[in-house]
C-alpha cells in the first residue's frame, strides 16, 4: 500500500486589503483569501444589498471585525 506525503496546510489569516480596494478593502481582502476575483464578491455584496439589505450588513460587519493588512516597510 502506497502512501503519499502531504505538506501541512498553511494557516492563512483574513485581512482587509489596503491595495486594490474600492471602499473598505473588504471584497479585495476576502477575494485574496478565497483565491477569487474581487469583482465576484463586489457583485455578490451588491446583489445581497438589492435583495433586502443583507449585503450592507455583511460588508459593514467585515469592515468592523476584520483587521486591515499589516504591511512591513
Amino acid at each position: 500500500m502506497a502512501t503519499t506525503a502531504q505538506a501541512p496546510a498553511q494557516h492563512r489569516r483574513l485581512y482587509r486589503a489596503t491595495r486594490g480596494r474600492v471602499l473598505g478593502g473588504v471584497a479585495a481582502g476576502l477575494a485574496e483569501h478565497l483565491g477569487i476575483s474581487p469583482v465576484v464578491l463586489r457583485v455578490a455584496f451588491a446583489a445581497l444589498t438589492l435583495a433586502g439589505g443583507a449585503g450592507v450588513v455583511m460588508y459593514a460587519a467585515f469592515w468592523v471585525f476584520v483587521a486591515a493588512v499589516r504591511r512591513r516597510g
